[in-house]
Order: structure tokens, then C-alpha cells, then sequence
């Protein structure tokens, strides 16, 4: 790593200080957790080229530690596909190949153990269908599955597994483990009362319960000595009231595992089985916010064991407030490290305001393979990866039509590359769609990335023109090679035949409407009615800002629920009781049959029931947008290279278009 600014030297000082935790001397207290990444496929699960790409960025980057993604411990477990085993000695080549890549770098690579327990699917394999087994026989309305409960020589045989899937680790080169006994895993469901109704020695008592933590971690110790770091990760509340896991009780069952020195670290974080919103946190959500829960397990754990703690940490000041004021000896900063995996880095090199910032879209966790909306080269640094973007062979003359995510990425980019790039901007403000998403409640972040990408556009010499409306001539002038279109997309009424039954109702598209309330929040009247079919949260962000401005709102779906598939499934949680809170008035499984005499007649989708709605004043129509493509259309083949791109391509989500500029970018 370069030296540090002075900038950092005088406000980053603790978190730059090495940490020893066991044997194994960190360079910073900077770590990457276990985020699982289901880069591994088919019968193949084991690290890949993929991961370790994944994981040499991270440590380039200048974090300190990197603990790998859950990796299967036990070796009756299937799970889900594309999880990594790491029982199985074919493992240790490639976990070998992974450390070399993180050691190189300057960074240590601890493993993370996973033995799922309940959370086991049991079919998740054609080849072993079996009962998932967990503390104590049980159903799960979470998982909508019954358990079978462990019984000792099951227990016994769990212990084998972790200590030689550590070894496995030490064979390897790595540098510690870490068991995953948090966010409801079979740890977890020893600790906690919902889950533990056992009678015997490992039921009943804090000191009972903790028993299969501590009996795991010396059965790995007597395994491996003192050659690794061994550690765990416990969730310090399990959010399920007085049922599961509270902080006094988890304080507690600390105290007793420190005392038997088995664990050189502990990993703390939050949440259970079926609370991920609690461990992966939304827009919204307070940064640092285990931060008091860090400061009471330092003051139980003491000088007895290490202790890493996580919980939306997204930059460097945050983490050295933590670590100066004891909140913790090291920090996991997860998605922040997803979004900018150089973060640590440009920080060093006096290069902060050039920062990817997380802003917790958390499209990350939520789709097939791990990556960001706001960073396309996350999961791809084989081929995008630092130092991968090359020069450009020969410079050219590009124009960009759109400021939005993907027009403003492909500028940068291509101005990073050194081609000469202007961008013409219809309105008098950059950011696109991103403009109207930062205007709902919780969602101001979205102003982050418009900021990152026009400083960085700006910085590489973009010409930026803004109240532009260009035109095919307008375009000729500039002599361009290039021609890049990220025109948007344009709202829409769709097709529903009762829009032309207004009858003293206005009817607006879900754009208009919101920019006419943002204008004036009694523009849209007394009553609104919001249809929604793109399941986006849009509709719902409207329809609380209705409410805030004490305007009746009715959200009306054909969907047997408020949010779709486009939702960020761990907002929902907080979203729907604030709405309900609201008073937002929910209709679902219904659709608009007709609007008449300012009332509107739903029908239901699976009934013959009708439904009126009196004294309507708007109905707010959200329907897929239209590719604002005409322009494209129009000067297609004029040029030596024509792209069209984003929402003028497919009107999608932020993440595809900021991954199409920067592709089409580096295409040039």
C-alpha cells in the first residue's frame, strides 16, 4: 500500500494500526465478511477463478482481512446449489489457490464454516433427499419445512466435520476460520430458546445451550492448535422478542465462551432465521447501527478475544470511530467493499471523493450471482477487474445522448480510456430516473450515485451540456465516431380501455404525477388512486407521500400483494408497516373495471364481486415504461458506431443500465 495522505493520517489513525487475532497479524482493522456470492455451479462447489478474482480485488484494495462466503462443513448437507464445500479435501487446491491470491496482495483470508441445521433443504438435490435436523424437532412456517432433531452421535459427527474442515483450511495456506453460527444457522439455533426445546445438557440453560458453540470450537482447536485463527460469528439479537434471542442473554453466553479461551475472535452481527432484513439492512437504515451492542460485547468479551463487528458500515470514518471509541478491535465493511472494493485504497491515496458510495439498493444479495447496481465490474474482475481498463487505442469523438445511470457511466468511462466524450442532457439536471427515485421517503442516498458519476465524468474532461434537446442535427455537428443513446424511456398510460372513461377524473401517468405533486402536493386533489402493475416501489413511495401531505391514498394491484418481484424484498419489512401506519388504503387481486361520475368500480380478479370507490380526484396509472428509442431510430447506421443503450434499450433497473454503459464504454 502507498503512504497515507496526510488527511488520513490525521483522521483515520486507529484503523490503519495492525491487529493480531490468534497467530495471524492483519495490516489494518479493515474486513471483508462473508457475503455469499453463488459463483460456483453444478457439481463444481468448490472456490473458482471467478471468487478468487473477486477476492484478489478486495485485497489490491487495501482491506485487511477477507473471510470467504459460507462454505460447507458437514458432510450430509446439501443446502443450496451453488454454496462451496469445504469438508471435502478436494477443497484445499483450490482454497490454496485463493489464499496465494489474497496473500500477495497483503491481505489474510480466513474461511467462513457452515453447517446449516434447519436451514438445510433437504431437496435441494436430486441425488440424497433427507429431513433437515436442528436442535429440536419442529416446524419452520419460515421455511414451511418439519425438522428432525439432532441426536448426539449426529452432534458428535458435527463436531468431526468442523475440525476437519479447518484442517482442511490449514492444509491450505489459509489463515483462520470462522464459523457461521449467526442469522439463524444451526449455532444460533443451539443459543436460542425458539429453536432449542432439548431437555438434555445442550437445552434448557444460557450455559446449556452455549454448550455446542463451545464443544465445536475445541473440537476444531484440539484439530488444528494454535497454527489458525478460529473465531465465530453470533448475532447479538435475534429480533424475535422474548421467543429467540436478546442481547442480555447472547452477553451472557459470551461471557462463558471467552472464559474458555477456545475462540480467538468473535464476529458480531444481527438477525435470524427469516429476519434477513435486519442483517442485510436497507436505504434508510442508520449507518453503524450495532455500534452500542459492539461497545457492551468489548466490555463483556475484555482482552480475552478479539471482536469484529459489522452493521452498514460504509466508510473509513465510521469504522475508526468504532474502533477508537471500543466498539469493536476490527470492522466487516460488506456491500460498501461491493460497491468499491478499492475503497480502503483511494482513501490511502488521497482519492476518497472518488469512492463508489454503497447506498443499500441491496440488489447485491438479491439475485443469482452476487453484484452491485452502482458497480458492474463486482463479480466480473476477471475481465474488468483494476488495471483492466484499458487505453483506448485510438481516440474518439463520442457523444453521449442522456445523463441518466447509463448515459453518465459510459461518459466517465469512455473519457477515462481517453476518448474525447460530450453528453447532452435534455433537462437542466443529471441522473435520470435516479432524480425521481431519491425523492421518496428513506431513498435520499440516490443523490450519491448522481453525485460519484458526475464527478468522475467531470474530473476525465466530459463536456457536459445540460437543457439540451438533442436532434439528429443537433448530433451531425459534433462530428462524432461515436454515438451512444441512453435516451430513457418514456411513462405510459398502457392500454387499460378505462382511461378513456375520465368522466371528471384526472388520469396521469405515474412520472407525471409524481412531478406534478413534487411541484405542488394538492396538484393531484383529496383522494388518489395509484395502479400499480410493475411491482416497483415507486408506486408505494408515492403513495406515501401522499399520505404525508394528507392526501387519502388507495393503492390498487392485480397482484395478491402490494410489492413485486422488482421490490427490495428486505425494505418491504419496514416499508408496509410505515404504509400501514400511514393509513394507506390497500386493493389487491382487483383491477379498474370503469370511472364513472368520479367514482371508480373495481373489479376482482377471482370473484365476481365489485368494489366502488367514491369522490375519486386522480388515478395515478404505473405501467411498464416505453423505450424512448425515436432518436436512435433516426441516426442508426449514420455513424461508425451506434449504441443504444439503458432504458431506451429495455426500460429495467438502475444496475442494467449503469452495466451497459460501462460495457458499451469499453467496447469503444
Amino acid at each position: 500500500m502507498p503512504a497515507a495522505s496526510n488527511t488520513s493520517t490525521t483522521e483515520l489513525r486507529k484503523v490503519w494500526t495492525p491487529l493480531k487475532i490468534g497467530p495471524v497479524t492483519i495490516r489494518n482493522r479493515i474486513a471483508m465478511p462473508p457475503i455469499s456470492t453463488y459463483y460456483s455451479s453444478g457439481a463444481q462447489r468448490f472456490i473458482n477463478e471467478r471468487h478468487i478474482a473477486y477476492y484478489r480485488e478486495r485485497a489490491y484494495g487495501g482491506v485487511g482481512l477477507i473471510v470467504t462466503e459460507q462454505q460447507l462443513a458437514h458432510s450430509v448437507t446439501n443446502f443450496r446449489s451453488g454454496v462451496l464445500i469445504v469438508w471435502d479435501e478436494r477443497a484445499i487446491p483450490h482454497l490454496e489457490e485463493a489464499g496465494k491470491a489474497v496473500h500477495e496482495q497483503g491481505a489474510k483470508l480466513f474461511a467462513e464454516l457452515l453447517i446449516p441445521g434447519a436451514w438445510d433443504t433437504g431437496v435441494s438435490s436430486l441425488e440424497d433427499w433427507h429431513v433437515a435436523k436442528a436442535p429440536s424437532r419442529m416446524f419452520l412456517d419460515y421455511l414451511g419445512e418439519y425438522v428432525d432433531e439432532l441426536t448426539k452421535d449426529d452432534i458428535k459427527q458435527m463436531y468431526k466435520d468442523f475440525a476437519r474442515s479447518a484442517d482442511n483450511v490449514r492444509r491450505a495456506g489459509l489463515d483462520g476460520v470462522d464459523i457461521h453460527g449467526t442469522h439463524g444457522y444451526l449455532a444460533e439455533q443451539f443459543m436460542s430458546r425458539h429453536y432449542n426445546k432439548r431437555t438434555d445438557e445442550y437445552g434448557g440453560t444460557p450455559k446449556n445451550r452455549i454448550r455446542f458453540v463451545i464443544e465445536a470450537g475445541q473440537a476444531i482447536r484440539d484439530k488444528v492448535g494454535g497454527d489458525i485463527a478460529v473465531g465465530i460469528r453470533l448475532s447479538i439479537e435475534e429480533f424475535k422478542g422474548d421467543a429467540g434471542l436478546q442481547e442480555s442473554e447472547v452477553l451472557e453466553m459470551l461471557d462463558l465462551v471467552a472464559a474458555e479461551r477456545v475462540y480467538d475472535f468473535f464476529d458480531i452481527s444481527c438477525g435470524g432465521l427469516g429476519m434477513v432484513h435486519t442483517t442485510i439492512s436497507p436505504m434508510g437504515t442508520p449507518d453503524a447501527f450495532l455500534e452500542q451492542q459492539g461497545m457492551h460485547v468489548k466490555e463483556v468479551v475484555g482482552d480475552r478475544a478479539k471482536v469484529i463487528l459489522v452493521g452498514r458500515i460504509r466508510d473509513l470514518a465510521t469504522a475508526e470511530r468504532l474502533v477508537s471509541e471500543g466498539a469493536a478491535d476490527m470492522v466487516h465493511m460488506g456491500r460498501a467493499l461491493l460497491a468499491d472494493p478499492l475503497l480502503p485504497r483511494k482513501t490511502m491515496e488521497g482519492q476518497k471523493d472518488e469512492i463508489i458510495r454503497c447506498i443499500g439498493i441491496t440488489n447485491c444479495s438479491g439475485q443469482p450471482m452476487t453484484n452491485c447496481a452502482l458497480n458492474p465490474i463486482t463479480g466480473r474482475e476477471r475481465q474488468w477487474g483494476a488495471g483492466k481498463l484499458a487505453p483506448a487505442k485510438s481516440k474518439k469523438r463520442v457523444v453521449v445522448i442522456g445523463g441518466g445511470p447509463a448515459g453518465l457511466k459510459a461518459a466517465g468511462v469512455a473519457a477515462t480510456r481517453g476518448h474525447s466524450v460530450v453528453l447532452l442532457e435534455r433537462q437542466e439536471q443529471l441522473g435520470g430516473m435516479m432524480n425521481l427515485l431519491k425523492q421518496g421517503p428513506t431513498r435520499g442516498d440516490w443523490q450519491f450515485p448522481i453525485d460519484d458519476m458526475t464527478l468522475i465524468a467531470t474530473r476525465r474532461g466530459v463536456d457536459i451540456r445540460l437543457g439540451v434537446d438533442a436532434t439528429a442535427e443537433a448530433i451531425k455537428q459534433e462530428k462524432p465516431d461515436a454515438v451512444i443513446c441512453a435516451t430513457g424511456s418514456n411513462w405510459s398510460l398502457g392500454t387499460a380501455t378505462w382511461t378513456t372513461t375520465r368522466d371528471g377524473v384526472a388520469i396521469l401517468d405515474g412520472g407525471s404525477a409524481l412531478a406534478k405533486f413534487l411541484d405542488d402536493t394538492t396538484a393531484l386533489g383529496h383522494r388518489v388512486a395509484i395502479v400499480d402493475e410493475t411491482g416497483t416501489y415507486m408506486p408505494l413511495g408515492l403513495s406515501e407521500m401522499l399520505r404525508g401531505a394528507g392526501v387519502e391514498a388507495f393503492f390498487i394491484t392485480s397482484r395478491g400483494t402490494p410489492t413485486g418481484m422488482k421490490m427490495n424484498h428486505n425494505d418491504t419489512p419496514y416499508l408496509m408497516p410505515r404504509l400501514r401506519a400511514a393509513g394507506v388504503n390497500f386493493v389487491t387481486n382487483s383491477r379498474i373495471d370503469s370511472i364513472e361520475k368520479g367514482s371508480l368500480c373495481l373489479a376482482n380478479n377471482y370473484m365476481s364481486t365489485k368494489e366502488e370507490l367514491p369522490n375519486i380526484d386522480s388515478v395515478v396509472v404505473f405501467v411498464p415504461k416505453v423505450p424512448s428509442d425515436a432518436l436512435y431510430r433516426q441516426i442508426e447506421g449514420t455513424y461508425p458506431e451506434t449504441f443504444v443503450i439503458g432504458d431506451a434499450l429495455s426500460p429495467r433497473m438502475v444496475r442494467e443500465a449503469v452495466y451497459e454503459g460501462e460495457k458499451t464504454a469499453r467496447m469503444l
